[in-house]
């Protein structure tokens, strides 16, 4: 399965394969973490470290994400409202999609489109660098 990893390190954003079997293992290791999180951002999820902002300041990358919900479904007698939201992730993450399962699937965007959701930011307290 193709998904996006974003390496707030290296400030890039690549396709890469996950496999069906200890899947679990290579996340962590694309990641550098120990423990995951799961951010739900609409019809996609960014799974990101969820120790990522006990890191040392100077040592830790960070980027921001940008998206829109589409509230429409949840309240339809106000018509098509958009939710813009936006936060800033710790470390490196991955953007998959999911199934009507709620298991990863690949994401339901292409990477060119996802790359304009993304700013990278410097080290703490969200600085460019």
């Amino acid at each position: 399965m193709k998904v996006f990893l974003i390496n707030a390190h290296t400030r890039t954003v690549e396709p890469v394969c996950l496999p069906d079997k200890d899947r679990l293992d290579t996340i962590y290791k694309l990641l550098d973490c120990r423990l995951i999180d799961v951010i739900n951002v609409g019809e996609n999820d960014l799974t990101v470290d969820d120790e990522g902002l006990l890191m040392e300041p100077n040592r830790q990358r960070f980027f921001m994400y940008f998206g829109t919900f589409d509230l429409s479904q949840a309240d339809e007698e106000t018509g098509r409202l958009i939710k813009i939201v936006s936060f800033r992730v710790a470390g490196n993450a991955l953007f998959t999609g999911y199934d009507q399962n709620g298991n990863m699937a690949e994401p339901t965007i292409s990477i060119e489109q996802f790359r304009r959701k993304i700013v990278f930011m410097g080290y703490s307290h969200g600085q460019r660098a």
